[in-house]
């Protein structure tokens, strides 16, 4: 007789709060009774779960028991699958995936995935390349031959080469620093300076971290820049 693969679920403990009990987090998504169809075999069974906000939840399992495929469902992406089937529901925050007149790209936009292997849509290479610039909205040939091009020549925007950056992280004190730098290496090509996303990046922290998170930016004199970011470590602080 044989037995299905099992698909283990690690969801992180409630947050223990000062002065008072565990507070359960807030709700990231919600999965109520799903299930998924293959053509007549049944890949997920009745699966019901939450998944928290701002904590990691790990989907545990040997190969083929379901993980990939129950991630896929958070986004839409088993849409694209010949002859699949899905019962049940699936809310993201309040929004319901399923529900009718749901615009499926700003679903992705909204849940990114990053899997082992690249996946490409079945479309064209240009295409495949263009197709984020198009859900930004570029629209024009002349905008995206030039960004596919150079895409696939460097990795890159026009006339900017790649960043290479070194990443550090260490505890101190019950604090964690986490700090990324830039080597400065450019050969000729035109820098990106410290402005791109820093505010946007410091505003995700602090809302990952809590308000006592800090973050700063700095140019260094062979081009380069350098930047550290500060939290408390909330698992040394509840020990």
């Amino acid at each position: 007789m044989t037995t299905s693969p099992a698909l283990r679920i690690a969801v992180p403990p409630p947050r223990l709060r000062e002065g008072g009990p565990p507070q359960p987090p807030a709700i990231a998504a919600r999965i109520e009774r799903l299930s998924l169809y293959y053509g007549d075999k049944q890949a997920l069974k009745s699966i019901s779960m939450t998944i928290p906000r701002h904590r990691v939840t790990a989907f545990i399992g040997p190969s083929g028991c379901g993980k990939t495929t129950l991630l896929r469902c958070l986004n839409r992406m088993n849409d694209l699958v010949e002859d699949v089937r899905i019962e049940g529901k699936i809310l993201v925050g309040d929004l319901d995936v399923h529900a009718p007149g749901i615009d499926v790209t700003s679903l992705r936009k909204r849940v990114g995935m990053v899997f082992q292997k690249s996946t490409p849509f079945p479309k064209s290479i240009f295409d495949n390349v263009a197709y984020g610039p198009r859900v930004l909205g570029a629209r024009s040939r002349s905008v995206l031959e030039p960004l596919v091009e150079n895409s696939l020549k460097h990795g890159c925007s026009p006339g900017i080469e790649p960043l290479h950056l070194a990443l550090e992280a260490r505890t101190e004190d019950g604090w964690l620093t986490l700090v990324f730098s830039d080597d400065g290496e450019r050969n000729g090509h035109d820098k990106p300076g410290l402005g791109f996303g820093l505010q946007n990046l410091e505003q995700r922290v602090r809302r990952f971290a809590g308000a006592d998170a800090s973050m700063t930016a700095q140019t260094r004199p062979d081009g380069g820049f350098e930047v550290r970011m500060r939290w408390r470590n909330k698992a040394v602080a509840a020990a």
